[in-house]
Order: C-alpha cells, then structure tokens, then sequence
C-alpha cells in the first residue's frame, strides 16, 4: 500500500532532479566560514496534508488506498502560492506583484514571472495572463514525497539584504471548479467561484509561528507535522527564538531550516447518501430516476490576505443557486436510467431482509456531494413508481427536502457551532424509501471533524 507522509516539503527545482532538501549548508555572512551558497537562500515550503488526501481535477476524493491511481491522480493536481510582507508596510498592497517587484520587499512569490504554455493554459481554463494574477504553481511529485514548483521561470529566493523581512505564505486548490477574474485589491486576493459538486476546494496559510515557539518553550505536545520543525526550533538559542518571533518567516529563518508549514483546508463539505428499502411489502418497488442537492454553489474564494484569518470561501445565503448531481468516487455523475430512461436504481425489500430493522437492510449507494458550506440546502430525489406492474400507467414525482437546521455542529467538547453544513466536515444522509410517497432522512455528522446530529421523523417531514 502506497503510504503519503504526513508532511510533503514544496522544493525548489533548479532542474531535473535537483531538489533542495534542506539539509545543505546554508551562506550565513555573520559566520564567513560557512562554505554553502553565499549567493542564493532558496524559499521552501512544506505542506501538511488535510483531513482526506489532495483530489485531482474534478474526481472526487482521491484514496490513498488505491494503489493503482493513487500516484498518477495526486500528481495532476495544480496549487498555487502566494508570499507577501507579514508587516503590511506603508504602500504595500496585495496588487504588488512580483514581476515589478524587484527587491522581493512585498511579494515574494507569485505567479507574475512563470512561463506558460498554450497547453497548460487550456488545462486550468485560464489564459497566460490570468495565470501570471494567480499565485506561482506547483504540484506533489510523482512519488508523493515532495511537492515541486510545477511552473518554469523564474525561481523563488529570499532577498539576502533584507534578512528581517517577514512575510505570510498562502497557498491554495480549487481544482477545475468555473473561476472569475482575480481581483487583487489592497488587503486581499479573491475571485468568484462556481462548483458543481465534483470539485474541492482547499486553502490555508502557513503555521503560526509565533505559537509554534510558544508551545515548544512551554513544552507543549506537538503534533507530528510540525515535529521536525519543533526539534530545529528547540536546537537554538533563546534569543534565537525571540527574534524569529518578529521576523516570522523571512531570510532569517530560512538561514536556520525553520520554512512555513501550510496545513491544506478543505473549504467544502463532504457528504454521502445512502437509500435503503424501507417497506413492509417485498412486492412494492420504487425506482430512483434522479437525485440532486440544490443550493447556492457560487461564491468568493479568498485566497490570501493580510489578515489570514480571513481566507477562504464565501457562499452568500441568497446567492445564486444551482442543482448539483449525485457523483460517484471517481467524481463522475450518476446514470439513474438507461439509454431508454428506466431506472438503474430499483428499491425493493428482498424477502430474506423482510424481517431485519430498515438500518440493517443492504443500503444502496446515493453518490456523494462535495458541497458548499450553509444552511440553504434541498434534496431531491425523482422517483417513478408502478401501481400494478411495470405495464401500468407510473407514477412520477419529485420530492424536495429542505435540508435548513437539518444537522447541528458541535466542537470537541460538545458545544454548538452552527447548523447547517460546515467546510471541512463529512455529513451522512440516510434515505428511508417506505413507499412512492413516504421517504424519510436521517442525518449525521461523521468522521472529519466530530459534530452533532439530528434524525428527522415523520413528524417533521
């Protein structure tokens, strides 16, 4: 089984195969002995994976499991990272843009100076200058170790002669989901996105490092990502420490193998659906000819900031709504029906489940949705049903289900966050089928993060 680390380091690539790995001696002038590159201080990024592994464009999750596509999916996804000034100087903006940029005082990194090809333009829908908005590309390498700058050009390097610059990293994913034009405005960097169910969306900036020292001087348990970064930052001196406190990430700390971490964040939710036959007849057949979750599916995607609390993506409550179609794994939309529109979904009691509970009967699978955070959602769900047998006259229809305060979210502890569905969470909707006009939901909040849950009886529908 093809095994990811639990942290993948963004190198630079000078060329093929030349991986700066971090452990080679680095130019320090205060120490003219130091025999490493007394000309060049690469920037380094590592990623920390999220709570379910990277997808690839428009698939759906991606299994780390899969031993046959795992590699080849994973390195088809394209990110891209941003670095500004962390001290938001007097006169910086989130306009300044690398290529104009030539003392690295602002920007550090961006996409500005890639080259493009026609090609690569054609696979993220973009065109080149759109591109260059867009933060500077990269991808996991092929045997999930490292992640490179996928971009040729120029290469990222700290500015030697400003060793206590500081500056945020961003980095983001938001697969072949329909994007606007990138808006880079004073204090941040967003665009309109539109998703139909099959793409994720992630994003985050990089570790705290503030807190990071805080926590290793206090001896605070740290979690294993940031476990070699700790044991650098416990191999320097205090007042080492102190300063890295106010230059953050900069020169100064590339100088000492202390990079920013990005932890990658799901911005969407993941939910599944099952159907289970819930009669008490083994004769009553209901076919299932469609099934959609609508909801607003357009919204704004802030990707870097200079408050990075607040990146991420942004679906207004009456914003503009969409049907999104039940996928499969691999990201691809469900056939309910054949060629001629019959059903490939026929939902009926076996004689040898008759007497088991509804739950405890095979389930069928329903799909899964990768949907926007809120608390707008409906499920429909088109049925065809023959009174007599299949020769008679069906009856059709369409039920809608207002998903509203469907389920609550609590935090580890247990206290209420919100209701509706939450970006980074993983929902389960279970669909009772009793009859052509009987269909009752139960909903639960599952392995992402813990929350709450909440059934809904026939009383309430």
């Amino acid at each position: 089984m093809l095994v990811l680390p639990l942290w993948c380091m963004l190198l630079l690539v000078a060329s093929c195969g030349n991986l700066y790995t971090g452990d080679e001696s680095l130019y320090d002038p205060n120490h003219q002995d130091n025999e490493g590159d007394r000309t060049q201080l690469p920037v380094m990024v590592a990623f920390s994976d999220p709570i379910y592994n990277v997808l690839t464009r428009g698939s759906g999750v991606l299994n780390p499991t899969d031993e046959t596509n795992f590699g080849q999916r994973i390195s088809d996804g394209t990110f891209f990272v941003y670095a500004f000034r962390r001290d938001n100087p007097n006169g910086m903006t989130y306009a300044h843009r690398r290529a104009e940029d030539a003392d690295r005082r602002y920007c550090l990194i961006d996409g500005s100076l890639d080259e493009i090809s026609a090609e690569e333009c054609a696979a993220l829908g973009l065109t080149a200058e759109q591109c260059k908005l867009h933060g500077k590309r990269a991808a996991y390498a092929g045997n999930g170790s490292f992640i490179n700058w996928k971009s040729s050009g120029y290469i990222p390097y700290y500015n030697l002669q400003e060793e206590f610059d500081a500056f945020n990293f961003f980095a983001y994913y938001y697969d072949n989901a329909k994007t606007g034009e990138v808006k880079r405005e004073a204090d941040r960097i967003c665009f309109d996105v539109t998703v139909d169910g099959s793409q994720d969306l992630m994003c985050a900036a990089a570790s705290d490092l503030k807190t990071l020292i805080e926590d290793v001087e206090n001896g605070q348990k740290i979690a294993a990502d940031y476990s070699e970064q700790a044991d650098r930052l416990k191999q320097l001196g205090a007042d080492e420490r102190q300063l890295m406190r106010s230059c953050y990430y900069g020169t100064y700390t590339a100088r000492r193998n202390i990079w920013p971490i990005i932890r990658m964040k799901h911005q969407l939710s993941y939910v599944k659906l099952k159907f289970y036959p819930a009669s008490k007849s083994t004769e009553d057949i209901v076919y299932i000819t469609g099934v959609w979750i609508e909801c607003v599916n357009k919204g704004v995607f802030t990707v870097a900031a200079s408050d990075p609390a607040n990146i991420g993506v942004y679906f207004p409550a009456d914003g503009e709504r969409g049907k999104i179609p039940a996928r499969d794994a691999d990201g691809k939309e469900i056939p309910w029906t054949d060629a001629d529109g019959n059903s490939l979904y026929p939902m009926q009691v076996k004689e040898e489940d008759a007497n088991k509970e509804v739950n405890q009967r095979p389930a069928t699978d329903g799909g899964i949705f990768l949907l926007p955070p809120g608390n707008n959602a409906k499920l429909l769900i088109s049925t065809v049903y023959y009174p007599n047998d299949t020769a008679s006259e069906p009856y059709a229809t369409t039920f809608s289900y207002d998903l509203k305060d469907a389920v609550y979210n609590k935090d580890e502890n247990g206290a209420y966050l919100s209701s509706g569905f939450m970006g980074g969470r993983e929902y389960s909707i279970s669909a009772y089928i009793y009859g052509p006009q009987d269909i009752k939901l139960n909903v639960q909040a599952a392995s992402w993060v813990n929350g709450g849950d909440i059934e809904i009886g026939e009383d309430e529908l």
